[in-house]
Parts: C-alpha cells; sequence; structure tokens
C-alpha cells in the first residue's frame, strides 16, 4: 500500500514538474523583458565570439600565459597540445 502511494505520488510530481517546465520556456523574441533580452542578446554575442577556440575577451597577457602553462605542461609530461586538451581515455579490465 505504501508502495502504491509513493508511486502515485511520483507520477503527480513527475507530470506537475512538465507542465511547470513547459511553461516557463522563454518566447522567441517576443514579449522578453529587458533583462531576458539583455539575457539573450549576450549569449548570442557570446556564440559568435566563442568560434574559433580561442579565450572570450582575452588579451594578449592572458594569450601568452595561457601558452606559457602549455609549454610547462608538455615539458612535465610530454605531448603535443592536441594531446593535453583531450580528455582521457580510460580502460578497465575485467576480472
Amino acid at each position: 500500500m505504501a508502495l502504491f502511494r509513493s508511486v502515485k505520488a511520483l507520477d503527480i510530481l513527475a507530470r506537475g514538474s512538465r507542465s511547470i517546465w513547459a511553461s516557463s520556456a522563454v518566447p522567441a523574441k517576443q514579449n522578453l523583458d529587458p533583462i531576458q533580452e539583455l539575457f539573450v542578446n549576450k549569449l548570442a554575442e557570446y556564440k559568435t565570439k566563442s568560434k574559433g577556440g580561442k579565450l572570450v575577451d582575452a588579451g594578449e597577457e592572458a594569450d601568452a600565459r595561457r601558452e606559457k602553462e602549455i609549454a610547462q605542461l608538455q615539458r612535465r609530461y610530454g605531448g603535443d597540445s592536441k594531446q593535453l586538451e583531450e580528455f582521457p581515455k580510460f580502460n578497465f579490465a575485467q576480472q
């Protein structure tokens, strides 16, 4: 009986959260308040600036510091910059 009540409660919560989620969607470029409009504009601006794989709005000093850190990592651990930017691959053998 208790299991049935908890399953029923989860079903009610899932349905309620779906309706809240669906109703909280931002309409496309219409009826936005000024804060939402600024946020959407900044996201679009960041998207255009972030193409190319470099740091966004970073100066020459930040780029030089990044290159220096990559060079130190290459000396310490070997490999090239492509290997340093990849996520390591793990293989676990089943015993």
